[in-house]
């Protein structure tokens, strides 16, 4: 049996959620990223989460490789696991 704590956040905002992978870095284990609309533009997300040192993987909702094709590159995917 595992113990699992789990916290969720979302937000709009490149910002806020920069801040608060920042806050978490000793909170958590493990991440689950939906970078939305900031895959293919926030390399500033992507530093903040390589910051944490922490595994993580990339979830999206749509397929980005049947959407436009500037939608095909993630600035996320190279370190996620």
């Amino acid at each position: 049996q595992y113990k699992v704590n789990i916290e969720f956040f979302q937000s709009n905002f490149e910002g806020e959620l920069i801040n608060k992978t920042h806050e978490a870095l000793n909170d958590f284990d493990f991440m689950i990223v939906n970078p939305a609309g900031l895959t293919h533009s926030s390399i500033a997300w992507r530093d903040a989460i390589l910051a944490t040192n922490k595994p993580f993987i990339e979830v999206h909702i749509s397929n980005v490789y049947k959407r436009q094709e500037f939608r095909h590159h993630s600035y996320f995917s190279d370190i996620a696991i």
